[in-house]
């Protein structure tokens, strides 16, 4: 599974030298018509050609081209088993990166001096982990969901006796044993959730089943999973995994679209209180030097240009004919964005592509801005 970690070690990598790396982002979806017998190889050497005829140094196309080769040749015997597939090659340092993803993401090619991870980190931020209980009053099925994928992590069962019983003392009897057991179910559900999270540290909890067993679940959770908690549905104990993904899916994108635009509502209202926050290119890029972001935040549309001081590796919204913090000699770079999220990353920063509601109101904003450590 991919994480912030392997984006951190990727970009150690390209921190080596100064060699290219042909970067791959390649929808194999095999749900779409387009990708049905291979025609994914044919998208993909479509975008080796239009980057091929780009490159104006002509010493540089045989490498660039050798690099292709290497990727088709990869490709035409791959067998899709996910919807997407990453790849970062460098042949010069026999480096070969290569991923699986569950979800579908756009086609794209780029030939540059860094690995291109800007998508890369799009998918991490939109996709967190959540785990899913469904209960009922004597069993629970616990789940994992990340990146599109389901993974069911075990089951519990408890021995729960019979609410009714004779009348009168009796009849109280057998409900209050009942009732006690039913609790008792219920915590070990939630010691099992807790052990899970330290071992998974799942973003969202989503409970599931009849409201008499989810309503106990949610009062016997210790605070740290209750916080959790991003929606009770009725799904049946007995529910199909598939059903219980495309449940969980469904309540990802709402809870998405929903933090999204808390969360920019925040960031624009604490910036304009100068509270620990900034918008706008040149402040971002300004705090980026100085290595305060907390969490970047851009608009998904979003593609400045800029360049990059080779001496201190200041990014600047200009091309300047010096480095203004360092002087040192600056380079051009068509995308911003990319070596910027990354440098975040490596900061140990968190990155934010912003895509629904959010992404208008942070364009009114200057399409980006960040949270900021001090």
């Amino acid at each position: 599974m991919i994480t912030y970690s392997d984006i951190r070690q990727l970009k150690e990598i390209a921190d080596r030298g100064a060699n290219h790396f042909l970067s791959v982002y390649l929808n194999v979806d095999q749900s779409q018509a387009s990708n049905l017998n291979r025609g994914f190889i044919t998208a993909l050497e479509d975008q080796f050609k239009l980057i091929g005829e780009e490159i104006a140094n002509a010493s540089a196309k045989p490498r660039f081209q050798a690099e292709c080769a290497r990727v088709s040749s990869f490709m035409r015997e791959y067998t899709p088993h996910g919807k997407s597939v990453v790849i970062f090659s460098d042949m010069e340092k026999d480096f070969w990166w290569q991923r699986e993803l569950p979800v579908a993401i756009q086609t794209e090619v780029r030939w540059a001096r860094a690995p291109y991870l800007r998508p890369l980190m799009a998918v991490l931020e939109q996709h967190e982990r959540f785990a899913v209980a469904l209960v009922d009053k004597q069993r629970a099925r616990l789940f994992s969901v990340y990146l599109g994928a389901i993974e069911e992590l075990g089951e519990i069962i408890s021995e729960v006796p019979v609410k009714t019983g004779g009348g009168g003392w009796s009849q109280t009897h057998f409900q209050r044993n009942h009732e006690e057991h039913v609790h008792w179910h219920a915590k070990r559900v939630a010691q099992r959730l807790a052990e899970l999270d330290g071992k998974l540290h799942f973003e969202r909890l989503v409970i599931a089943g009849p409201p008499e067993a989810t309503n106990e679940l949610q009062t016997v959770l210790p605070k740290s999973l209750e916080q959790k908690v991003a929606a009770v549905s009725s799904l049946s104990i007995n529910a199909l995994s598939d059903r219980v993904l495309a449940k969980v899916l469904e309540i990802e994108e709402e809870v998405k679209k929903r933090e999204e635009l808390r969360r920019v509502q925040s960031l624009i209202t604490a910036s304009h209180k100068g509270d620990g926050a900034i918008t706008g290119l040149n402040a971002t890029l300004s705090a980026f030097k100085e290595g305060r972001i907390h969490q970047l935040f851009y608009t998904f549309d979003f593609k400045p240009v800029g360049s990059r001081c080779t001496n201190c590796g200041a990014l600047l919204a200009e091309f300047p004919e010096r480095c203004f913090y360092c002087g040192g000699a600056v380079e051009f770079t068509s995308d911003l964005i990319n070596r910027l999220a990354q440098g975040v990353v490596d900061q140990g920063g968190k990155v934010c592509q912003v895509r629904y509601d959010g992404a208008e109101l942070l364009s009114r904003s200057g399409h980006i801005g960040a949270l900021l450590r001090f």
